[in-house]
């Protein structure tokens, strides 16, 4: 009898620190949602409260910044609709459309291109598979660029590569979707990028000025390595 009581009090004691737990945690993020929303009113922006995480600067000041998973799905929608997407869909695009396995993945309308950029300035083979990785078909007397590129492609980790002169970002005051036009800006800017975590996009430039040569675009694509 003693020791089904014992069991039931240890039942109980285990039960009680999950609720416990549980409530902590719940009153932690409600804590984090009120200290966004105040912040927000502080500073000046007006996106929506989700999209904000909480930067602490060098002099201890607190202040907001999109959360850089949010800016990458957009970023990665953006390469998929080829316009600015709708916030409320790229999820959506960016579940469907995101390369699952670590390679370097191309955009499907920058394929041939970035082939052609390879064999004017590379000695290996190149070729992009249905599902857009790219692959080495045939070593050749590789250069430091192919050898570099050898190191992308087997890494544990995802390049997702496209040639445009511009990318989309939220707008950290109004929250909204924005077209960056780095190019113009900047047309001797090769790249832009935008990474989570291990993940990496990559935009070349389009060069429509003819500012830089593809090897200088190549080589300061491989310097992301």
């Amino acid at each position: 009898m003693k020791k089904i009581i014992i069991v039931i009090f240890c039942i109980v004691i285990i039960i009680g620190l999950g609720v416990v737990g549980c409530l902590k945690q719940k009153t932690s993020n409600e804590i984090s949602k009120e200290e966004v929303n105040d912040l927000k009113e502080d500073i000046g922006v007006s996106g929506d409260t989700d999209l904000y995480q909480i930067q602490t600067e060098y002099d201890g000041n607190k202040t907001l910044d999109i959360k850089p998973e949010i800016q990458y799905k957009v970023a990665f929608a953006g390469i998929i609709e080829q316009k600015v997407p709708k916030l409320e869909n790229v999820d959506t695009i960016f579940n469907k459309n995101y390369p699952k396995n670590y390679g370097v993945w191309i955009d499907s309308t920058s394929r041939e291109k970035f082939l052609t950029m390879l064999k004017e300035n590379t000695n290996n083979e190149y070729e992009i598979t249905e599902e857009g990785f790219l692959k080495i078909k045939k070593e050749n007397n590789s250069t430091d660029i192919d050898n570099s590129l050898k190191e992308i492609i087997q890494s544990n980790k995802r390049y997702i590569i496209t040639i445009s002169g511009i990318y989309y970002e939220i707008d950290r005051v109004t929250g909204e979707i924005l077209d960056n036009f780095y190019e113009d800006m900047d047309p001797m800017q090769a790249t832009k990028s935008v990474d989570n975590k291990d993940d990496i996009i990559i935009y070349l430039t389009t060069n429509t000025e003819k500012r830089l040569t593809t090897k200088e675009i190549l080589y300061e694509l491989i310097s992301y390595k």
